[in-house]
This record gives structure tokens, C-alpha cells and sequence, in this order.
């Protein structure tokens, strides 16, 4: 916002008004150059708006443009809903390591709805859970989009990755991020549907994948709802350990995953919008 100095500067310069000392003088001057009251009296003056105002009036020594007032939290004056949205998408186009060997580390993140980011706050959240489960641990990221839990799970000491998805963008940018961290050993990228991927044979799968894992993550982008499914599959094709632990996120109100039998639901938490969900097989 802008203070009554300033409107009348700006009066100054587009209205050719000459700035006398501060107080009614300078008011009427501002006045002059501003169109006066509607006409026709008290009907009019509702028809232009509460007590009278309108556009461009001056109402306890300030100049109201345009007769309205930005909408709080757009940051600034016509940025609205648009303008908060960009902000968030250039915030979040670098995603934090947050501990570990990478500590500190950012990851590129592409301006796309499809590639949502885990918040830092869930991240930490679910790797305190998998604190004791994660050392020497083997992890699948399935629709791995930025790759931060992958990453983050190496970082926290577990032993191998395996970052699944179908954009061919997404898996360019994850592999170069492999190469920038020095982790092509520790992490392996593969370009492929999750599903489809999820329902190969074992012979199909690839020395990075030969073997069961110990942490699975899921987290598909918000329109798809893939959890049901991809237990399934993980079950179905002998894709978990004995002991493996899973992570299900989801965007929105709703219920918990529609998990198949056989499931349990270890823990549970929100933060916003985001609800996630730790479950292993009985």
C-alpha cells in the first residue's frame, strides 16, 4: 500500500498539481484535479459504492485507486490468485537435501503440476520413522518426479535407490543430479510407467532392481490415485522384503489408501493439504 505522501507525489506528476504544505490547502489541491462527488445525490452516491466513494476519491487524505483494495496474501497489488501461484512454483523449483551426506544439497525441480515435491516437513517426518529401517536399506521411488526421497534416503545411509518414472525430462534431470552428487553408484534412474514397470518379470528388471526392496515409496502426482494398485503389484511380483516398510501420499481430503488385505497401517500424520501414511504387509 501506499501512503497519503506518496499518492499525492504521484497526483503531482500525472496531474500537474503543485505540492502546498500539508493539510487542508493540500487537500483541496489533490481535490481538483480528482472527479468530484456523483451526481444526484444519495441514490447516486449508493450506486457508486459504500458512503459514496468511488474510484480515484480522496477518502481521509489518500487517494483510493481505483476503488478497491488487493486481495490480502497476493504480496502485492493486482498479483492475485496467478501471481501467488507463480511464487510457489519459483520457490519450489529447488528442493533441499535436508540430512545426511548431501545435507544442504539442492535438487532442480521442473515447473510442472505433475512433479510435486514432498514438503521438508513431511521428509523429516517420515524419515524419523524409517530411522531405525533405513541404514543399508534398498529403496524404490515410483513416480520419483524431483527424487528428494530417493535422494534423501541415500543421503541418510541407505545403501541403493532405484528412481522410476515415465518423463523422459524428469529422468534427464535425475540422472544429471546422480553425476552433480557423485551418487550414479548408489542411485540408479529408470524411464518407465510404475505400474508397467512394477509388472515385469524379474528377468526384465535389471540389475538395479534383481533384488526385493526394503522401503518403497509412493507418491503419485495428485490426479492419479495409483495406491491400490501399486501394493498390489508390489506383492503380486515379489517386490518387498519380509520386512519392508511403504510410504503412501496422498494430496486432498479423503481416506486413508484402499489398501488390499493383508495391509496394515503402521502410522498415519497431515501437514496441510498432505496426508501420508507408513503401512507394511501383515
Amino acid at each position: 500500500d501506499v501512503g497519503p505522501e506518496e499518492d499525492l507525489l504521484h497526483l503531482v506528476d500525472e496531474g500537474g498539481v503543485d505540492l502546498p504544505p500539508p493539510g487542508e490547502e493540500a487537500r483541496e489541491a489533490v481535490r481538483e484535479v480528482l472527479p468530484g462527488p456523483p451526481q444526484g445525490g444519495a441514490e447516486a452516491a449508493e450506486e457508486s459504492g459504500a458512503g459514496g466513494r468511488r474510484p480515484g476519491s480522496v477518502v481521509g487524505g489518500r487517494h483510493v485507486r481505483g476503488g478497491r483494495r488487493p486481495e490480502q496474501g497476493s504480496g502485492r497489488a493486482g498479483a492475485g490468485k496467478t501471481g501467488g501461484k507463480c511464487r510457489r512454483r519459483m520457490a519450489g523449483s529447488r528442493v533441499r537435501i535436508i540430512a545426511g551426506r548431501w545435507r544442504g544439497r539442492r535438487l532442480t525441480v521442473e515447473d510442472d503440476p505433475d512433479v510435486r515435491p514432498t514438503p521438508d516437513r513431511v521428509r523429516e517426518t517420515l524419515f524419523n520413522w524409517l530411522a531405525p529401517d533405513l541404514p543399508g536399506a534398498r529403496c524404490l521411488d515410483l513416480l520419483a518426479g524431483s527424487g528428494a526421497l530417493g535422494f534423501e534416503a541415500v543421503s541418510r545411509g541407505a545403501a541403493h535407490a532405484v528412481l522410476v518414472d515415465r518423463s523422459r525430462a524428469v529422468c534427464d534431470r535425475l540422472r544429471g543430479e546422480c553425476d552433480r552428487l557423485g551418487a550414479a553408484r548408489a542411485v540408479a534412474v529408470i524411464e518407465a510407467d510404475a505400474l508397467d514397470w512394477l509388472s515385469r518379470p524379474r528377468a526384465a528388471r535389471g540389475a538395479p532392481a534383481a533384488a526385493p526392496f526394503d522401503v518403497v515409496f509412493v507418491d503419485p502426482p495428485r490426479r492419479l490415485e495409483v495406491h491400490r494398485e501399486a501394493a498390489l503389484r508390489l506383492v503380486e511380483h515379489g517386490w518387498l522384503a519380509p520386512a519392508a516398510r511403504v510410504w503412501f501420499e496422498m494430496v486432498g481430503r479423503g481416506p486413508p489408501p484402499d489398501l488390499p488385505d493383508g495391509w496394515t497401517l503402521l502410522k498415519s500424520g497431515r501437514a496441510g493439504s498432505v496426508r501420508y501414511y507408513l503401512a507394511a504387509r501383515d
